[in-house]
């Protein structure tokens, strides 16, 4: 979210984030500011704020964000240079200060950290559901197969990876694996809107099941994933060195459990990033 009463300015904030698939809002005050949050559930990771608008202090902004409990990270981006206004607007709520004219480079690094603060809170909550969503996956799993079992019915388990060619996972990496995670899962979910279930599956991969499947079905799913794939590497510099590969593990053929289905679609995927490394190494 930017909130500036100068157009170009905001402007020139978009272009600079509109690489990286960053939803932007824009506001010139603060009724309009409030109006975009409530709409939005407040669900904003940053907002870029000037302290110096047309006709209101971006301080008392500050304050009132505070004031109704708020909790979104704010960026001044400002011409304002002396030392007070900078300490009044740290002390008001404000993460971070940047001087116009600002450097490019500085101001989008600023921005990811920024919004890095949101999603460190947030990620601490889905910590918690990610163990739940594995612990309910395991049960609807031995349900499903069980069920299988009884109807002499086929079931498949999907898994979709997102990966780089590197031999080292870092906890930067986990992030970014999160952050680019949450931008495909959207298109990944429509692809697969077939799927009885569709869920993100630890930090880099998303698993599906299908009552109902056939090898064709697996090959125009596989197919339109890729195309996906293409295009938003192209549209997105964050993927450009990422890799999303996908792989089948079908009951009865590849397991009469959940551990032998999981253990064998983890396989089949392993197997293809090794190749894809193997061959990123020559």
């Amino acid at each position: 979210m930017i909130l500036d009463s100068k157009a170009y300015v905001r402007n020139r904030i978009k272009e600079l984030v509109c690489d990286y698939q960053i939803n932007v809002y824009e506001a010139v005050n603060s009724f309009q500011l409030l109006t975009i949050l409530t709409e939005l559930n407040y669900d904003v990771s940053l907002i870029v704020m000037e302290v110096n608008l047309e006709k209101e202090s971006g301080i008392d902004i500050l304050h009132k964000l505070k004031k109704r409990g708020i909790e979104v990270p704010v960026l001044i981006v400002t011409s304002e240079n002396r030392r007070k206004e900078f300490a009044k607007s740290i002390r008001a709520g404000a993460v971070d200060y940047i001087l116009k004219p600002f450097d490019e480079k500085m101001l989008l690094n600023r921005i990811v950290k920024g919004m890095d603060k949101k999603n460190k809170n947030t990620n601490k909550e889905s910590e918690e559901n990610d163990k739940k969503v594995s612990l309910d996956f395991q049960d609807y799993l031995s349900k499903e197969l069980e069920n299988a079992k009884n109807k002499d019915n086929v079931f498949s388990l999907m898994m979709i990876t997102l990966f780089k060619a590197v031999d080292e996972f870092t906890s930067d990496m986990e992030k970014e694996y999160v952050g680019l995670g949450n931008i495909i899962y959207p298109k990944l979910k429509e692809i697969l809107e077939g799927a009885d279930l569709f869920i993100k599956y630890g930090a880099q991969s998303f698993v599906a099941t299908f009552k109902v499947n056939s090898e064709n079905k697996e090959k125009i799913i596989i197919q339109k994933i890729n195309e996906f794939f293409k295009d938003i590497k192209q549209q997105n510099k964050r993927f450009e060195e990422y890799y999303l590969e996908c792989a089948f593990a079908n009951y009865p053929e590849d397991g009469n459990n959940k551990e032998e289905l999981i253990s064998k679609v983890t396989y089949k995927i392993v197997d293809k990033i090794n190749q894809i490394k193997g061959t990123e190494k020559k």
